[in-house]
């Protein structure tokens, strides 16, 4: 099935990544097991589903990812993990575990999910089986990212605190082991991002309008905006080492233009 703009049919996108300059991925919420991933092979013009091996229905896919445009990884918040191995043509359900929002490689053969309660998974055969890791927060975790493939980070926070408490843990052993950053006064945080020139340079943003950014890679860090408003932020990414966007709910989308000094745009 060819979909020319899937938000017109009703689609909520939980997650969209670009595995090449013309293929690309965006996972589903509250779908049937047919209708959890599409993929795109044309740069995001058409859109198309692809087959997920779960007779399961009605859940949502929030984290996906890739390790080289092959294997690919992706998790639900309904406790299951999917693996392809085919560059996203197929998903095969390969484990059920506790609910999870996100998922990033490490490795092409290590990769790590994260979600509900702090809970952290890692797998270091490319996705095939997964063993719990000690987690030093029991904040929901939201998202993960590798820098390198030993050093990484993982944001979440907890919502039922008043008005939120947010928390960024840290692994420089490829996820076996995570510290939680000390000191960090902010919201909950729903997404890291950095740009691969620059590792030192990093950018976090969440509930309320929140954005924090470190330029010591990951050590300190200091509230660029917010909190402000009624908006979350959900998402940002790098266009390049300068410029990056924030976006969320209610219509807010904040841009930089100079790695992080944080404008509305």
């Amino acid at each position: 099935m060819n979909i020319s703009n899937p938000i017109a049919i009703d689609m909520n996108i939980t997650e969209m990544i670009f595995t090449s300059n013309t293929v690309g991925f965006a996972t589903i919420a509250k779908a049937t097991s047919n209708n959890l991933i599409i993929k795109t092979k044309d740069g995001g013009i058409n859109w198309y589903f692809v087959p997920v091996n779960n007779p399961n229905t009605n859940y949502t896919i929030n984290g996906i990812a890739f390790s080289n445009g092959i294997d690919g990884i992706a998790v639900s918040e309904e406790s299951y993990i999917y693996r392809t191995k085919d560059s996203g043509n197929t998903w095969n359900l390969v484990a059920t575990k506790l609910p999870l929002f996100a998922c990033q490689y490490a490795t092409p053969a290590v990769v790590c999910a994260v979600g509900e309660e702090g809970i952290i998974y890692r797998s270091t055969d490319s996705g095939r089986t997964w063993l719990s890791v000690r987690s030093p927060t029991t904040y929901d975790l939201e998202s993960i990212i590798f820098l390198t493939p030993n050093e990484g980070f993982a944001v979440g926070g907890d919502e039922t605190v008043q008005d939120g408490a947010g928390v960024i843990i840290h692994t420089i052993d490829s996820g076996k082991t995570w510290v939680q950053i000390p000191n960090l006064n902010t919201l909950v945080l729903q997404q890291i991002a950095y740009y691969p020139t620059n590792k030192k340079n990093l950018i976090a943003v969440g509930d309320y309008n929140t954005i924090i950014r470190s330029t010591d890679g990951g050590i300190t860090w200091t509230t660029v905006y917010g909190p402000k408003g009624e908006s979350f932020l959900y998402g940002i990414s790098f266009a390049n080492e300068q410029t990056a966007v924030a976006a969320g709910s209610r219509n807010p989308i904040f841009i930089t233009t100079d790695g992080g000094q944080i404008g509305i745009l």
